[in-house]
């Protein structure tokens, strides 16, 4: 039987692109550093993200390194700015 005209697979396909647009993913593209001499990601979408390593609140090692910078390029993670729903 179908609720409103829709079956079990329609219904879990639209849950799913639901969850989808709940988590933006973009790439990191390259690194950058501000004006601080913080490291930045560049992401695919146009927007950077800080990643700063300042134990014990911020352990980000890799990002002190040209080795470990490289190693997370192309790198997929949620964007905060596409995600939000003020944007």
């Amino acid at each position: 039987m179908t609720l409103y005209n829709l079956s079990a697979s329609s219904i879990i396909y639209k849950s799913l692109d639901l969850l989808r647009s709940m988590y933006v993913k973009t790439k990191i593209t390259d690194f950058h550093q501000d004006e601080y001499k913080d490291w930045v990601a560049d992401l695919s979408c146009g927007h950077s993200r800080h990643f700063r390593h300042n134990p014990p609140f911020q352990v980000c090692e890799w990002v002190k390194s040209p080795q470990g910078r490289d190693t997370y390029i192309g790198f997929e993670l949620a964007c905060k700015i596409c995600e939000s729903s003020d944007v």
